[in-house]
């Protein structure tokens, strides 16, 4: 066999990295500044408190989103999906022209009711 082909190929590393911003993963960006928006808005639009409070308690919301999340958070995440519902219909196959002539015929029928009803009318 071929030494050449024995030997591991040299893989760039960052290949399979997953985007940061620092020590961040870029994937907590958006939750993260939902949850410093809100709790901004709650602690010191509506409840009045200090911004030492404030600032604690969007810390705890990141954090917690972090440790729910995690590395993987599609793990989490899928949890709140919903599965989709399937069901089996069986309906006959029809034309257009079979559709057309069908509702042609059933707007036939509203009509010849509505006039009856108003020739009783009078």
């Amino acid at each position: 066999m071929d030494d050449s082909r024995a030997e591991f190929r040299r893989v760039n590393p960052i290949l399979d990295a997953r985007p940061r911003f620092g020590p961040i993963p870029a994937d907590l960006i958006l939750p993260w500044g939902a949850i410093a928006v809100l709790f901004y808005t709650i602690f010191q639009g509506m409840l009045q408190l200090g911004y030492l409070w404030t600032i604690l308690m969007i810390a705890w919301g990141c954090g917690t989103w972090w440790l729910l999340t995690g590395s993987k958070p599609y793990r989490f995440l899928s949890k709140f999906v919903r599965e989709p519902r399937w069901c089996r219909g069986y309906v006959r196959y029809q034309t257009i022209a079979e559709l057309k002539k069908e509702r042609f015929k059933n707007r036939a029928n509203q009509l010849k009711k509505r006039s009856n009803r108003n020739s009783k009318r009078k």
